[in-house]
């Protein structure tokens, strides 16, 4: 076991040799498996969290690189081309992931949930607002929308007073949504 739902997250994991599986929710007693980490793959969900909201295994004997949270963060921001590296194979992550789930006949969210997901859990938990680190269009790829449906739906949820936009990039969510 790697990390373990549930646990504090203090490391960003990258696998150095060896296979990973990654496992979210379950289906009856059994945990849902939910992607395969390969070598040379990272595992930094959990670096921009606190608590770890997924399991890792390794599924076959390997090595991984353990890297403290705030170490990892700190090269994040020092070092742009490395954290647009790891945005961008995060997006193709997403991506792979949500068609392999929409392949095997699994429910992915609806996008107003998943918005209203991500606002709340990634917000200030004081003021309940959000400074997306990205542009609209970057987090359309990410969700796999086209960009006209993102600003549609982010319309709709202001209209019906669940989120105000201060400006273009900037989210309050109201009280009484929560991260599901």
């Amino acid at each position: 076991m790697i990390f373990r739902t549930g646990t504090k997250a203090a490391f960003a994991y990258r696998l150095v040799s060896g296979r990973a599986d990654i496992f979210g929710g379950h289906t009856g007693r059994n945990p849902l498996p939910l992607y395969h980490v390969s070598a040379g793959d990272y595992l930094i969900e959990a670096a921009f969290g606190a608590i770890h909201d997924t399991s890792a295994t390794c599924t076959t004997p390997g090595e991984f690189q353990r890297i403290q949270v705030a170490k990892f963060r700190y090269l994040i921001q020092d070092d742009a081309i490395l954290a647009q590296a790891l945005f961008r194979k995060l997006a193709r992550d997403i991506a792979e992931l949500r068609h392999s789930c929409q392949h095997r006949g699994q429910h992915v969210a609806p996008l107003r949930e998943r918005i209203l997901t991500y606002v709340a859990k990634h917000a200030d938990p004081a003021s309940r607002t959000l400074e997306l680190p990205y542009s609209l269009t970057q987090w359309a790829k990410e969700l796999g929308v086209a960009n006209e449906t993102l600003s549609r739906v982010l319309r709709q949820l202001q209209f019906d007073g669940l989120l105000e936009r201060p400006t273009t990039r900037t989210f309050h969510y109201k009280a009484h949504v929560t991260a599901w």
